[in-house]
């Protein structure tokens, strides 16, 4: 299993592995669309590098893209600790 540690955050390889652990964090939100699903962005990864790591108790997810470090969605959990998360997930993106 490939890591990226970035800013002090190891960010593990987003495989099947990372189904339990997601699917808490989407339990959270309970919103029925098929972005907001382990299995659509698990196929969506099939043909990228995906990585996750949980941030500010969110789950945040990333595709590494042409040596590009993105989000395919917002952090994953609690609507109030979302904020902060994202500003760390900028953090990460933008080293």
């Amino acid at each position: 299993m490939s890591t990226l540690v970035i800013s002090g955050h190891t960010l593990k390889h987003f495989d099947l592995r990372a189904k339990e652990t997601m699917d808490l964090y989407l339990a959270k939100l309970k919103i029925d669309l098929s972005d907001y699903t382990f299995a659509g962005n698990f196929i969506w990864l099939s043909t990228a590098s995906g990585f996750y790591t949980i941030i500010n108790e969110t789950f945040c997810l990333f595709i590494l893209s042409s040596g590009e470090l993105s989000m395919l969605l917002p952090p994953l959990g609690d609507k109030d600790k979302t904020y902060d998360a994202m500003l760390e997930c900028f953090e990460i993106m933008n080293k």
